[in-house]
């Protein structure tokens, strides 16, 4: 009935009792309940409870507190926090269980309601409660699994490609790792060129495309294969991805937290060999680059040379490495820079492993398409040298210069040039002056100079120049007839 404004309502359940059943009773913009039979308990909480405080402060996120009675709280919405003190309490929600999330950590018990049609969006934090009553039943706080609640947003820890990732391969998926497990929602993942902001493809994550919804890795497979030398970058909605907890990534809104260049041009020449010359007709546009890749199982002695161009380019060859862990490195090791048209060319010694040859417009040609010829001739070197079988000729740069010890490339005195000449004369002698010769040396031994006319430690002068049993040379620094090399440079020069 009505008494001034206010409405009390009274419940008879003593038909309970006789049915051995129970009652739920959910209030709403209710501000008190009274027993008034003392008999008569509210679930199987032991006293009755006699006492209740509500409020109506729907909208505004604020704290209540209990008294030292048995507490019944009832709840209207919004973002509440709810302290029961002293006693058993309990709240009463107009919500089937299965339609709040429930949660708790140490003694604090977490509800939340995603779209409810009474609650909408509220939250409640729950301390000192010992009971839930949910229109389809009760839930005790105690019985609930102790855990951490999740109020974390997940977020990205990495991806494949990185962050300005370079040399990425034109069918590359894209591969995200976040901070924890997260599921597959809404949305879209859309892939631009950065030059002109096009949108490159659009992905809806819920699509086949998008794989790995409940882990820690989310990949991504564009249909179409990205185009060579260009900057991309990936957007990602926000509404994309949500943990166990139903907290949202963040999304990626911005040009720059993922982008990447995708590798040049690359043709591979499989493995060179000696005695061929392999030419290459090819163009290039814009300021687009072109790599040539190959492999080399022997020793290798190429020349290189770029003609042709109506504009500027250049050459570099760059010799790649794989570490322990399998990562790719590449080191520059020989390049040519003329300027103009000019054409670039130089000779490089390559042995065993893998190599790349960069040809790269000077400028920016924006429109311009640079044709060109390109050479590697192994067959001229072979053709024109003799070289020895001496396990360290290598070693000898002075010989045979192929950048040893940060050395010139053919800085020589191109001795193997002079072999395929001639490599060896009983008619000419040459004589090192210098700090001595080691005429023991494996190299030189059977090459020694010998004095005819001298008879070896006789004793005499016997070819009568002045200087006693000179069989093999003199030593002018100590005046004796033993020329052995004490400083190794006389060696080493001849």
């Amino acid at each position: 009935y009505t008494n001034y404004g206010n409405i009390t309502y009274v419940i008879d359940s003593n038909p309970l009792l006789s049915t051995n059943n129970k009652a739920f009773i959910t209030t709403t913009y209710i501000e008190e309940i009274v027993f008034n039979d003392s008999t008569v308990a509210l679930s199987t909480l032991s006293d009755s409870f006699s006492w209740i405080y509500t409020d109506e402060y729907r909208y505004t996120a604020h704290t209540r507190n209990g008294s030292r009675e048995n507490d019944l709280f009832n709840y209207i919405g919004g973002n509440d926090t709810i302290d029961g003190g002293e006693g058993l309490d309990a709240i009463s929600l107009h919500s089937f269980s299965k339609d709040a999330s429930i949660t708790k950590s140490s003694d604090v018990t977490f509800i939340e309601f995603d779209n409810h049609e009474v609650y909408d969006n509220g939250s409640i934090t729950l301390i000192n409660i010992e009971k839930i009553f949910f229109r389809d039943g009760e839930v005790s706080t105690d019985n609930l699994t102790y855990k951490t609640v999740d109020l974390i947003n997940p977020s990205l820890s990495s991806s494949s490609p990185a962050d300005n990732a370079s040399a990425v391969t034109k069918i590359s998926n894209i591969v995200l790792n976040f901070s924890e497990a997260v599921d597959v929602e809404t949305g879209n993942i859309v892939i631009y060129k950065s030059s002109d902001d096009f949108v490159v493809e659009t992905i809806d994550v819920t699509s086949d495309q998008v794989t790995g919804s409940g882990s820690t890795q989310i990949t991504i497979n564009p249909k179409n294969d990205l185009e060579l030398q260009t900057e991309f970058y990936v957007q990602i909605d926000e509404t994309a991805f949500d943990d166990a907890a139903g907290n949202s990534y963040a999304g990626i809104s911005d040009t720059t937290s993922l982008s990447f260049t995708t590798e040049l041009t690359k043709i591979d020449l499989g493995k060179l060999t000696n005695d061929n010359i392999y030419s290459y007709e090819n163009e290039v546009t814009g300021s687009k680059k072109l790599k040539y890749i190959f492999s080399v199982d022997n020793n290798l002695y190429p020349y290189f040379t770029l003609s042709g161009m109506s504009s500027d380019l250049d050459i570099d060859i760059y010799e790649i490495t794989t570490t322990d862990s399998g990562q790719s490195n590449s080191t520059l090791i020989k390049s040519s820079q003329n300027p103009g048209i000019e054409s670039e060319s130089f000779f490089k010694a390559l042995g065993n492993g893998n190599y790349e040859v960069l040809i790269t417009p000077y400028e920016n040609n924006t429109n311009e398409t640079i044709k060109f010829n390109f050479e590697i001739d192994s067959k001229s070197f072979k053709e024109n040298t003799s070289l020895p079988n001496d396990p360290l000729f290598d070693s000898q740069w002075h010989l045979f210069n192929t950048g040893q010890a940060n050395a010139i490339d053919n800085w020589d005195i191109f001795a193997p040039e002079a072999w395929k000449d001639t490599s060896s004369s009983s008619k000419i002698t040459v004589a090192v002056i210098d700090s001595g010769i080691d005429y023991n040396h494996i190299d030189l031994d059977d090459n020694i100079w010998i004095n005819a006319g001298e008879i070896k430690n006789n004793g005499i002068d016997d070819d009568g120049n002045g200087y006693i049993d000179d069989y093999q040379g003199w030593d002018f620094y100590y005046q004796d007839n033993d020329p052995m090399d004490y400083d190794n440079h006389g060696t080493h020069v001849a």
